[in-house]
């Protein structure tokens, strides 16, 4: 496939999704909230163990990027859980891959990547075929992903 023939085969609602998430993000962070969720996270996660934390951070933005555009979930949620990390005192780093990971998990609607809109439109796929297909990969990579990140990253206060 040609540059050209690419471009022509971008149709409107993919452009308008990848053009339309960054706004999101920025206006999250700039109106503080983005504090507010994490506070919010912060106070229903209160007493929870730390691997619990993160693994709830995944399965919110997971499920948020299935109606929303992972791109947009994933650079809104890393700042948030940057701050969660920085509120219970942990080091970030599996906190904030889990956002980015959970916001990566977008297989079961075709909203959720500017890629699966397009597969979509031109396959003719219909939203059934997405979800039968989209749900073990998703249930696959959640059980990795909450089993293997606390061992590379392990969530412990920051002294």
């Amino acid at each position: 496939m040609s540059i050209k023939e690419a471009r022509d085969a971008m149709t409107t609602p993919v452009i308008w999704i990848t053009v339309g998430i960054l706004p999101l993000a920025t206006a999250l962070s700039k109106t503080g909230a983005d504090q507010l969720i994490a506070e919010v996270f912060h106070n229903l996660t209160g007493n929870l163990p730390p691997v619990v934390i993160m693994i709830a951070m995944y399965l919110v933005c997971m499920i948020l990027t299935q109606f929303m555009s992972n791109m947009a979930v994933g650079s809104a949620f890393q700042t948030l859980a940057a701050v969660i990390a920085v509120q219970f005192g942990y080091d970030g780093r599996a906190m904030m891959l889990s956002a980015q990971e959970g916001a990566s998990n977008a297989f079961m609607l075709p909203t959720a990547t500017p890629a699966m809109m397009m597969g979509y439109e031109a396959g003719g796929y219909r939203i059934k075929d997405f979800v039968k297909m989209g749900i073990p990969v998703t249930i696959l990579m959640t059980i990795i992903f909450s089993l293997y990140t606390p061992m590379m990253f392990p969530l412990v206060p920051l002294r």
